[in-house]
């Protein structure tokens, strides 16, 4: 059995064969004449590295193999010394002149060409490409993700060792570690100012890091309150009750909560400039976590969306007709119309007298039985019960068939078709957000009265005489001779503003705003025309 004795390597004890010993310890003194002390240093730690590689650690026992190995790899003092080498070791050359092996690639932080804390100058060394480059690429990126790429940078500044010899140096560009190579390396890099600098840069970075991760946390706690009312109104829908709306629902919780876990872990390593090995290992299954339930949540929206589609069609194709029963003699005498709330109606000048009822049968057990009619002599009132949801309310309709109507009310968000060649005078009353469209060719007086965001669409008609009471209206005609406008609470607030729209020429049209004449061209405080050939 061969003699072991002990050797410290960078400060680290180890047992090594005598004969071993003998061999490293004079490799070593040559090494330390001719460079210096940091050099030195250097190359212990790469002999340690060396030996870790092999599996020997701490107090492990060195034998002539890895003596060998070593001197293979950090290469011969004469690389660098020139001809005062020994003559004595001349002899040990021939077996040791092979070249030092090139390393597998290392990532780290080049601390040297950084100008923050030398992440992409340490990618831009790993790939061998230019750092200007990837230094470019970054801004783009963290211009096109809102800041999510500068968040991930100063993870990588944390997680990303920085290069803190020339060992690290030579493994990051790829290069063969040897003697002259580290000397060259020494040449160049400052490793204590290094040091310095990246412990104050990194707690910079480490901070507003942790800044934007808890900003991002409370977003988070937000959206997941703000997201639950959403879905609860969603939940109303009867597509949303079924498994995939479930599973949206608690995908969804669990997704939010995961995302705040993960800005909070992130905010905490930043602020205390420190990030463990059990919250690198907590980050990595909070992200997949979120990635799992993000996948879910869409294969949940994409069922949910073809099961509405499939409802929406089963619903159009079940649009049926139907005749409301009244009497019939009570209708010949009306001369005015109220239409209720969200009610859409259609009405037909006509020597018929019947009411139709058009509704869709897929959706009967959530609506009314009948449609409600009510007569008072000259005057009709229309509405239904029960108010049905966008968007079928709008294709679900009521149709009348009737006499001529001289006065015409419509209720909040309710919208009338009448249908008349021509007709002397019409009187129209409109309450907030409805729509009353006229199909024919002229009025000869017009009377109106309308409240916020209603419309009169009736862009075929020409109106003789206009006379309209307006809070935010809207009225489009094909051309008028006069109008009248008078304004209700008039302000600066465009909500307020009369619009006037004609598809013809309005410039002989006399108008008249709030007492005052003016030409056709003219823009007023609180009303507008427009017109192809109108002065806006």
């Amino acid at each position: 059995m061969k003699e072991i004795t002990r050797i410290h390597l960078a400060k680290i004890p180890y047992e090594i064969e005598l004969d071993a010993k003998k061999n490293l310890q004079k490799y070593l003194d040559a090494l330390r004449k001719y460079s210096d002390e940091e050099i030195f240093e250097d190359v212990e730690i790469r002999i340690t590295e060396i030996l870790a590689e092999s599996g020997i650690s701490k107090n492990g026992i060195i034998s002539e193999k890895e003596v060998q190995k070593i001197r293979a790899q950090i290469g011969e003092p004469e690389i660098f010394k020139g001809e005062d080498f020994e003559e004595e070791t001349s002899s040990e050359k021939s077996s040791n002149s092979f070249e030092a092996e090139k390393l597998p690639k290392k990532l780290y932080r080049d601390r040297q060409n950084q100008m923050v804390a030398g992440v992409l100058a340490g990618i831009a060394g790993y790939f061998e490409i230019d750092a200007t480059v990837v230094r470019l690429a970054f801004v783009l990126l963290t211009f096109f993700s809102f800041g999510t790429t500068f968040l991930i940078y100063l993870i990588l500044a944390i997680i990303i060792p920085p290069a803190k010899n020339s060992s690290d140096i030579l493994r990051l560009r790829g290069q063969k570690i040897s003697v002259s190579s580290i000397k060259e390396i020494n040449k160049e890099y400052d490793f204590e100012k290094f040091d310095r600098q990246d412990r104050f840069v990194g707690r910079i970075l480490a901070g507003i890091g942790g800044g934007i991760a808890l900003m991002m946390a409370l977003c988070g706690v937000a959206a997941l309150i703000f997201g639950n009312f959403a879905l609860n109104e969603f939940f109303k829908q009867p597509e949303a009750r079924g498994f995939y709306g479930t599973a949206l629902l608690i995908l969804s919780n669990i997704a939010g909560l995961a995302f705040v876990a993960f800005c909070a872990n992130l905010a905490f390593a930043g602020f205390s400039y420190k990030i463990r090995r059990s919250q690198i290992v907590s980050l990595i299954i909070l992200a997949v976590l979120g990635v799992v339930c993000g996948s879910g949540m869409m294969i949940s929206v994409s069922q949910l969306g073809m099961e509405y589609q499939e409802r929406q069609e089963r619903i159009s194709s079940s649009l049926t007709t139907k005749e409301v029963k009244f009497d019939a003699e009570k209708l010949s005498q009306i001369k005015n119309l109220k239409v209720g709330n969200f009610t859409n109606v259609e009405y037909i000048v006509s020597d018929e007298r019947k009411v139709e009822f058009s509704e869709f049968e897929a959706l009967k057990e959530n609506k009314f039985e009948k449609v409600k009619v009510e007569f008072n002599g000259e005057n009709m009132k229309i509405d239904l019960p029960i108010y049905r949801a966008y968007p079928y309310s709008s294709e679900e309709k009521i149709r009348i068939y009737g006499p001529e109507l001289s006065k015409i009310e419509l209720g909040e968000s309710a919208r009338v078709e009448y249908e008349k060649l021509s007709q002397s005078n019409l009187e129209i009353f409109q309450r907030q957000s409805s729509t009353f469209e006229f199909d024919g060719k002229t009025i000869d007086n017009l009377k109106v009265s309308q409240d916020y965001a209603s419309t009169i669409d009736s862009s075929d008609v020409f109106v003789k005489n206009l006379v309209a009471k307006s809070r935010g209206g809207n009225i489009r005609l094909k051309s008028v001779e006069n109008a009248t406008f008078e304004t209700v609470d008039c302000t600066n607030d465009s909500s307020r503003v009369v619009y006037l729209s004609l598809e013809e020429n309005a410039k002989n049209a006399k108008i008249t705003l709030n007492g005052s004449e003016f030409n056709a061209s003219r823009t007023g405080e609180c009303f507008m025309l427009h017109g192809d050939e109108l002065d806006f």
